[in-house]
Parts: C-alpha cells; sequence; structure tokens
C-alpha cells in the first residue's frame, strides 16, 4: 500500500568521479524524497522532492505529484504536475492516455501544459517482430510553436533492415531511406545477413538441405539447399548451443549429434558441423520355413559385412548399411540361414518396409 524512498549525498573539497574528466561537474549536495500510495480502484498516488545544488550556480528545488491508473490489461491514463520551487513560473503538467491494442501494437496521446504554452500529441507504433516482418510508427504534435508529423515504415529482413520515412517538425520536411546487414565469407561462400552486432556461428549439415535449426532451443531457421544456415546474433565468448531438430528430418538419415556448443569471439564467426548422411534403410521381417517369425536375438549380416544386427520381435530387424541387391546371413538358435531381396530408395524418404521373407537353411 505504502512505499517511502530517501537518498541523498553530500562532496567537498577537490572531489572528482569519472564524469568529471569529460566535462561534467559533481553536485555539492543531492538528495530527493517519494512517498506513494496505492489503492485498489483509485489507482496508484505519488508525491516527491527533489535538491540539487552545483558550484557556483543556486540550489534546484522541485517538487513534483502523480497519480497513475490502469483500465484492465490494455489501457493506462496517467497524470503528473511538476513545479519548480525556486522559480514559481515554471511549471508543467502532463496527462498521458495509452492503449496496448496487441502484443506488438501500442498508441498514445497526451496533453501537456507549462509556462511556454500547450502542447498536444498523438503516437501508435507497430514493432518490429523479432523473427523478422514488418513495423511501423506515426506521430503528430501540434501547439507551442512545435507543430509537425513524422511517419515510418520498415521490415526486418533475412538479410537486413530497411526503413524509409517522413519527418515534418519545426519547418523542415525531409524523407528518409536507409538499409543495413552483414555479408559473410565462411566455408567457401559468402552469405548475407542482418548486421551483426556480436559473434554468429555458420551451421553446415553435410549438405542436406531443409533440417531445422535451434539456437537455446529456440527455433531460428532451416538450411538452404547447400545445407548452410548463418546463425546471428550469438554471444560472443560465451557458450552457445546449437542443435538440429532430427524429429523433422527423414527417417533414412543418419546423423552423429544432435546438439553443439560454439564459442566465436567478438564479431567473429565458428563453424558448426552436423555429419548427415543418406542411408538405404529398411525394416526387414524375416521368417522361417514354417512361416514362423525367426528367434529373437538372432544375429545378421548383410552382404558380408563385419557389422551385425540383431532380431526383434515377430521377426523383424532394422537395416540402414543395404545395396541395391542384398544377401542376408542369419545365425539362429536353429543353425544358419539366408534371404536375398532387392532395395530401392523411397521418394519421401520413408524407412521401406520389405517382407516377410524366408530365411533358407543353409547347408
Amino acid at each position: 500500500r505504502f512505499n517511502l524512498a530517501f537518498n541523498g549525498s553530500r562532496s567537498s573539497g577537490q572531489y572528482r568521479d569519472v564524469a568529471a574528466l569529460y566535462g561534467g561537474s559533481v553536485a555539492r549536495a543531492s538528495g530527493s524524497a517519494t512517498a506513494g500510495f496505492n489503492t485498489d480502484q483509485a489507482g496508484s498516488f505519488s508525491l516527491s522532492y527533489l535538491y540539487q545544488h552545483y558550484a557556483g550556480q543556486p540550489a534546484s528545488r522541485y517538487l513534483s505529484a502523480g497519480w497513475f491508473k490502469s483500465f484492465g490489461r490494455s489501457t493506462t491514463l496517467s497524470l503528473s504536475a511538476n513545479q519548480d520551487l525556486t522559480d514559481r513560473k515554471r511549471y508543467s503538467v502532463f496527462l498521458s492516455l495509452s492503449w496496448a491494442l496487441d502484443g506488438r501494437t501500442s498508441a498514445s496521446t497526451a496533453l501537456q501544459r507549462d509556462n511556454s504554452g500547450t502542447h498536444a500529441s498523438a503516437s501508435a507504433i507497430r514493432s518490429t517482430p523479432s523473427e523478422g516482418g514488418w513495423g511501423w510508427s506515426a506521430a503528430a504534435r501540434a501547439g507551442g510553436g512545435q507543430n509537425g508529423a513524422r511517419g515510418e515504415l520498415n521490415y526486418l529482413g533475412p538479410w537486413g533492415r530497411y526503413a524509409t520515412g517522413i519527418n515534418a517538425e519545426s519547418g523542415s520536411r525531409y524523407a528518409y531511406g536507409n538499409a543495413n546487414g552483414a555479408l559473410v565469407f565462411m566455408d567457401g561462400r559468402p552469405f548475407a545477413a542482418r548486421q551483426i552486432y556480436d559473434a554468429f556461428a555458420l551451421v553446415s549439415t553435410a549438405g542436406v538441405p531443409g533440417v531445422p535449426v535451434r539456437l537455446e532451443n529456440r527455433p531460428i531457421g532451416t538450411t538452404d539447399a547447400n545445407g548452410h544456415l548463418l546463425v546471428s546474433p550469438l554471444n560472443a565468448y560465451q557458450n552457445n548451443k546449437l542443435g538440429i531438430n532430427a524429429m523433422d528430418l527423414p527417417a533414412a538419415l543418419r546423423i552423429d549429434r544432435v546438439d553443439a556448443i560454439a564459442t566465436p569471439g567478438d564479431r567473429a564467426g565458428a563453424l558448426v558441423e552436423f555429419a548427415i548422411e543418406p542411408v538405404r534403410a529398411a525394416l526387414v521381417t524375416l521368417h522361417d520355413g514354417a512361416g514362423q517369425p525367426l528367434a529373437l536375438g538372432s544375429v545378421v549380416r548383410v552382404n558380408g559385412q563385419s557389422g551385425a544386427a540383431i532380431v526383434g520381435y515377430d521377426g523383424e530387424v532394422y537395416l540402414d548399411t543395404l545395396a541395391g541387391h542384398n544377401q542376408l546371413s542369419v545365425q539362429t538358435p536353429a543353425g544358419s540361414c539366408s534371404a536375398r531381396f532387392d532395395h530401392q530408395t523411397q521418394a519421401s524418404g520413408a524407412i521401406a518396409r520389405i517382407g516377410p521373407l524366408v530365411c533358407s537353411p543353409e547347408t
């Protein structure tokens, strides 16, 4: 319900701070006091007092009062009044009303009265989404000899940010446009990107296109036709977690890893490679001469290769080292048997299902 705050400082002698080295003077004395009261229905009220005194200058004292009220989750109304206690002719009263239309769009209007006259202003803005898209802003002001308006349209794309606008204020009228981006040459290719202020990484998926890439578990894009995606921004000199979403890839691919850590330097890049290769794979069902599934745990070798696969339930075995024509040698508890079949790669990238095949006993 209540809040109180007090603070003050005083300097003496030849005391200086860092700002004083660049032309800023140090206040000999300064202080403030604030009191606030919050209500459920009437809003929030505040009262503040500010005091500042610089060497060789008269002390400044200000009194400020404020009121703030929200209506639902989208509308707020505020009123503030400020009085210069040293020069009583200097004052200001500010009334503001604002709306949040949605997550990206907001509008506001304000009315200000001070010793120079009355001023009115209105503005609206739609922020550009961080993932890319369109945004705009518009504002107008009238009163106190400062009539004018301005507007801007901007677009954030995969290769940069572009903006154009007009401005007509204080007797000056002009239009403008700007664009910024970055060009990176890495892994033997050039890449256009948004302006890079920190670090970046180039993800390579061994030429496999359309691979979804994640940065800190957030989707960031997919690899291009050459299996590349430039990812920025990354935090320089820190561990950045990059990964690929294997669940969205065709089943007939062999993937060595799905996560990696990149730690590039300031405005430098790291090449992050994910070894992905297409394989000839199939789920083969093997039966014996009586039409029964081969025993669980039977050992299968393809085309005389040293590696072996194990028969699972219902005589099914997964094989991913196939050729166009294949011969299987199977060692079962009852003895050895063999089977032959041809394999064709599925256009959809799905795993082919073959069988049931009869595994003929070997003599």
